[in-house]
């Protein structure tokens, strides 16, 4: 019997990976015992004299904050994302949610947005590349903030060298990466240029608190959090949800992934189809999310379309099969 099999069969593995999935809310994990197990033997590969029940008793001193359950958080989870990664959303956010944004709070001139479940930062990166590329005169003497968190502590590190390899940036124009990215041999940093509005954190979307004023998460104008929920559990996307809602502003903005839409999206927002794509709007108070607002319509005609667009060589990215934020592996 190999490792992974004596992982199976041990009595403690059902209670570790109930412990792991509470922690993390991966619920990707419930029925991929195989693929959870070899995640915990690669922690145990270095470690032979340690048994389930003594790591299990690690886990559980440490809590998800310390560096042994960070360690099996980074096994269970791939940061594989790229820049402009599902562009017609990019493309919507500029042609719709950003202007009304900017006509929203002309006279606090503040722009709030998060990049929930961030991965290594390109989504992040990329809205303040669109902002400036696109915005920088509207946005002049604006206060912006762009803040990225994700349940990993090292992809977080990442983010925050801001250094990337060839695929993070694939597909992308040539005079954008020249714009935007210093050469570094073999690798891209996104220059200081554009890093000046993001910041990153670890953060929780499970048990963190929202909204978590602290942390910058709150009163937001434009939350992104896509193909993050698809790994969650129904009680667990209910809760996230409506913490989603909670951190926006009325009027705000929520893009989630292509397979988040739904019943439970619908129920708290307003879609919002644009083409290309669908954004949620935070109704006012008192308004039906399921109907549309005749305050937003002037956001959705066809010229706001014309407003300025995505990079037409990110679009070559819209068939990738990655996702932005907290990716388990495959089985």
């Amino acid at each position: 019997m190999n490792r992974i099999d004596a992982i199976l069969r041990d009595p403690v593995f059902p209670r570790i990976k109930a412990a792991v999935i509470a922690a993390t809310g991966l619920a990707y994990y419930a029925d991929k015992d195989a693929a959870l197990a070899e995640r915990i033997n690669r922690r145990l590969a270095d470690k032979p004299a340690v048994g389930l029940a003594a790591y299990l008793g690690r886990l559980a001193a440490e809590g998800p904050a310390g560096p042994e359950y960070q360690a099996l958080i980074n096994e269970l989870t791939v940061g594989e994302t790229f820049f402009f990664r599902y562009a017609e959303q990019f493309e919507a956010l500029c042609a719709v949610a950003i202007p009304e944004c900017l006509r929203r709070n002309q006279d606090s001139r503040l722009l709030r947005i998060w990049s929930a479940g961030c991965s290594i930062g390109p989504e992040a990166y990329t809205l303040e590349i669109l902002l400036k590329r696109h915005f920088a005169d509207q946005l002049r003497d604006w206060q912006v903030s762009i803040v990225g968190t994700d349940l990993n502590a090292s992809f977080i590190d990442t983010a925050r060298r801001g250094v990337y390899g060839n695929w993070a940036v694939r597909g992308l124009d040539p005079a954008v990466l020249a714009e935007c990215f210093d050469r570094q041999g073999d690798l891209w940093a996104v220059k200081p240029r554009f890093r000046e509005w993001t910041s990153f954190s670890v953060f929780n979307l499970v048990d963190g608190p929202l909204p978590n004023y602290p942390r910058g998460l709150g009163a937001l104008d434009v939350v992104l959090c896509r193909n993050v929920m698809i790994y969650f559990d129904e009680p667990t996307r209910t809760r996230l949800l409506d913490g989603l809602f909670e951190v926006l502003v009325p009027n705000g903005w929520l893009v989630v992934g292509h397979a988040e839409t739904g019943q439970q999206v619908n129920s708290l927002f307003t879609p919002v189809p644009v083409p290309g794509a669908t954004l949620y709007r935070k109704p006012r108070p008192g308004g039906n999310p399921a109907a549309a607002q005749p305050a937003a319509a002037p956001a959705i005609t066809a010229p706001a379309v014309t407003a300025p667009a995505v990079p037409p060589a990110a679009r070559t990215l819209r068939t990738a099969l990655t996702r932005t934020g907290l990716t388990p592996p495959p089985p």
